[in-house]
C-alpha cells in the first residue's frame, strides 16, 4: 500500500488478516495451519477483551517479522510460542510480576480474569506505574522522545500509540510541542526484525554525527539548541554503530503519525530518497 515491494508492513493496524484461509483441510504441508492454530492466530490478532472501566490492553501486530530473524528469540518463538523448553515470555513475565509485585495470590497468565484483575494490578502498580500526565515534567522544559518497533512481541505497539495519546490529552498544552514518538516498521524488541531497526538506541551521543542518525544525538540537540526531532535515519542489519558506511541500506522513520513516503524514482534504500506525510484526515 505504500507503493513498495520491499518485504516491510509499514503500518500492520492496515493489514486484516482470514487466517481460516490458511486452514489445512486435509493438507499435512507444515506452511499450513491446524483448526487449533487458525483459533490461537485469531485470539492472538484480536487481543483482550475492551471492557468497560478496564484499562485497554492491546493485540500483538501481525507483520512479517514473526520469527527471531537476524536475531533468534526475538520473534513469536521466544515471546508467545508455547512447547519449547521453557514457557516464553509473554507467559513468565506476568506470572512474575503478578507473584512478586502485585500480592494477588494465586493469580498468573492463565487464570487472569479481565474483568476484576486489572483494578487490582492497577492499584498494586501505582507506585512505580508510568503515568502519561507529564504536565510538571513539560512546564519544566522537558522532553521526551518515544519509539517502538511495529513487529515487538514483548510489548504490543499499539500499546505505546495508546500511552503517547494519553500523555498529549493529560499533560497540557506543552505536550504538543515536547514529546514526539517514532513507531519502527518491522522492528523487534528493542533491535532486530527485517526493518532499518539501528538509529542510535544503544549509545550515548556524538558530537560527530548528525542528529537525524542517533536519537541520542537528536534528544540532545532538542534539549539544547531547540531543533525539533521530525525523522530519523535508520539503518538495517544488527551492528549497533552510527559509522556512515557506503553500502548500508536505509529508511527514513518519521515523528508520528507522519510516515515516510518512497520518492518518485527514488532508491528505497536510501533514506534521502523518502518524504514524511501525514496521514489523510480519519486515518492514523
Amino acid at each position: 500500500r505504500d507503493g513498495q515491494v520491499d518485504g516491510l508492513i509499514d503500518d500492520p493496524r492496515q493489514c486484516h488478516v482470514d487466517f481460516g484461509k490458511m486452514a489445512c483441510g486435509t493438507s499435512a504441508s507444515p506452511m499450513c495451519l491446524s483448526a487449533p492454530q487458525v483459533v490461537a492466530m485469531q485470539k492472538i490478532a484480536k487481543g483482550p477483551p475492551h471492557l468497560a472501566g478496564v484499562p485497554k490492553a492491546y493485540a500483538y501486530s501481525l507483520t512479517g517479522s514473526i520469527a527471531g530473524k537476524p536475531a533468534p528469540q526475538l520473534g513469536w518463538e521466544g515471546w508467545l510460542m508455547m512447547g519449547g523448553k521453557t514457557a516464553p515470555m509473554a507467559k513468565q513475565y506476568p506470572d512474575n510480576i503478578l507473584a512478586n509485585f502485585t500480592g494477588i495470590s494465586g493469580v498468573g497468565a492463565n487464570n487472569f480474569d479481565w474483568k476484576t484483575h486489572p483494578s487490582l494490578f492497577k492499584t498494586s502498580l501505582a507506585d512505580i506505574d508510568g503515568q502519561p500526565n507529564m504536565r510538571r515534567y513539560f512546564q519544566r522544559g522537558g522532553k521526551l522522545i518515544i519509539w517502538h518497533g511495529w513487529a515487538d512481541a514483548a510489548i504490543p505497539a499499539e500499546q505505546t500509540i495508546g500511552f503517547y495519546q494519553d500523555i498529549l490529552r493529560q499533560s497540557g498544552a506543552r505536550a504538543k510541542t515536547s514529546v514526539k514518538l517514532f513507531m519502527i516498521p518491522e522492528m523487534q524488541h528493542c533491535f532486530g526484525g527485517n526493518g532499518a531497526a539501528i538509529f542510535g538506541q544503544f549509545a550515548p551521543p556524538s558530537q560527530d554525527i548528525p542528529p537525524d542518525r542517533s536519537v541520542a544525538r537528536a534528544m540532545q540537540m532538542w534539549v539544547e539548541q531547540g531543533r525539533v526531532p521530525l525523522s530519523l535515519v535508520g539503518r538495517k542489519g544488527m551492528v549497533p554503530t552510527d559509522e556512515v558506511k557506503p553500502d548500508e541500506k536505509q529508511r527514513l522513520h518519521c515523528a508520528w503519525p507522519a510516515s515516510a513516503r518512497l520518492k518518485a524514482g527514488g532508491n528505497a534504500d536510501v533514506a534521502a530518497d523518502y518524504v514524511c506525510r501525514m496521514p489523510k484526515v480519519g486515518r492514523g
